[in-house]
C-alpha cells in the first residue's frame, strides 16, 4: 500500500477495492470541502452526508443533522451544516 518514497500509492488500494466491491464512487472530498469552508474539519461530515445521499447507509438526512447538531459546539454549526447539505445531490 505504501510505495517509493513512503507515498501512498491510491491507484493500487482503489484496484484492490474494486476487485471486492459491487460499487464504488471516488469522490474528492477534502477539496470540495476546502472549497466551501477553507479548511478541511469538516471532511468527515461531507463523506457520512455523500454516503447517506447515495443510500450507501441507511440513514435519514434529517434525522442525522439532528444528532450531529445535538453533539457539535454552536460555533461549528453553521459551517458543518453548509458541508453536511453540499454533499446531496439537488
Amino acid at each position: 500500500m505504501v510505495g517509493k518514497m513512503g507515498k501512498i500509492d491510491s491507484e493500487k488500494i482503489i484496484n484492490d477495492i474494486k476487485k471486492f466491491a459491487k460499487e464504488l464512487e471516488l469522490v474528492d472530498a477534502t477539496q470540495k470541502v476546502k472549497k466551501l469552508t477553507v479548511k478541511t474539519i469538516s471532511t468527515n461530515i461531507f463523506m457520512l452526508a455523500a454516503a447517506i445521499d447515495k443510500g450507501f447507509l441507511p440513514l435519514k438526512k434529517e434525522i442525522t443533522w439532528q444528532v450531529i447538531s445535538e453533539n457539535l459546539k454552536p460555533e461549528f454549526l453553521e459551517e458543518n451544516k453548509k458541508v453536511f447539505e453540499s454533499a446531496f445531490s439537488k
